[in-house]
């Protein structure tokens, strides 16, 4: 960390990691710049490159293909930070990240099929966050960010361009705290975000593998999205005494009114028979309404 000047302030950094299951090697640099304007406001600007082994499954013997090399990424970053008075705080921040060498599945198609996987998927991923902060005054503190984004993948072999499955647009958080007495504390957790893209299932076929039975037929990958997914977590904290130690009588409601985020749909295989009926079976994902009684000592 060097400062430049009374207004600038630069980070530099290094980070060196290794595989010896594929031989690799990477040494990869971190860089902030900051700029101070004032005693209150800030502009930083971050790049930095970054590398990852690839999942087991797809480097394994015979199942994989152990030739395939890291993913690597370069990210930059762009954000504007501001302090009010002693109590607020405030930050935006834009991004833009790429990233190469994600595998591809192969099919019977493909020259190397053989290889069962290609480092030829690209992608992006890019987007603001946005987030206000209130330190502990008053009796209360909390926070809210909101967050959109926006995640790409490129087939580089066919030039096809879809969004990835966990491309999630908007993310929505809010946090708060208040001191109800020197003793009690409670406080809420609302979080929700734009619902997960799924394939949508157009019709039904007949299964050519086996006689009397069905599978279904699809429309574009990934083109639509499950309706928003959100929860309450409600939290209240005692101070408490056990055997002369400091301890905290914790009451907690996790996904205070139940609601569960639709994750997946499928055919509703026991109910079809015929290639007219096009019957959907939609799954659920999430906690059921979950009260909690917890206890922690401090020693």
């Amino acid at each position: 960390i060097w400062d430049i000047n009374e207004h600038f302030q630069s980070e530099l950094g290094l980070h060196f990691q290794s595989n010896s299951y594929q031989d690799e090697s990477f040494t990869l640099p971190r860089v902030k710049l900051h700029y101070f304007i004032g005693s209150n406001k800030t502009v930083s600007l971050k790049f930095g490159q970054y590398a990852r082994m690839q999942n087991s499954e797809f480097i394994v013997p015979d199942i994989g293909n152990p030739d395939l090399r890291s993913q690597t990424a370069d990210h930059i970053a762009i954000s504007f930070s501001q302090a009010i008075g002693a109590d607020w705080e405030w930050s935006v921040e834009p991004y833009y990240k790429t990233m190469e060498n994600l595998p591809l599945a192969l099919d019977e198609f493909d020259v190397n099929n053989t290889n069962l996987y290609s480092g030829d998927v690209s992608g992006t991923a890019y987007g603001v966050d946005l987030l206000v902060n209130k330190n502990l005054s008053n009796n209360w503190y909390g926070w809210v960010s909101l967050s959109y984004s926006k995640s790409e993948r490129t087939n580089d072999l066919s030039g096809a361009k879809i969004d990835y499955y966990a491309d999630t647009p908007l993310v929505f958080n809010m946090v708060f705290n208040y001191k109800i007495s020197d003793l009690w504390q409670g406080g809420a957790n609302f979080t929700a975000r734009s619902g997960q893209v799924y394939t949508p299932i157009v019709g039904v076929q007949q299964n050519p593998d086996f006689e009397d039975n069905f599978q279904p037929i699809y429309s574009e990958p990934f083109s639509d999205r499950f309706s928003p997914a959100h929860r309450l977590d409600i939290r209240f904290q005692r101070k408490t005494n056990f055997w002369g130690l400091d301890g905290l009588l914790i009451l907690e409601v996790v996904n205070a009114y139940g609601y569960k985020a639709p994750t997946s749909i499928d055919l509703d295989y026991k109910n079809i028979e015929s290639t007219d009926d096009l019957l959907i079976k939609e799954e659920e994902e999430g906690l059921d309404i979950m009260p909690s009684v917890g206890f922690s000592v401090t020693f």
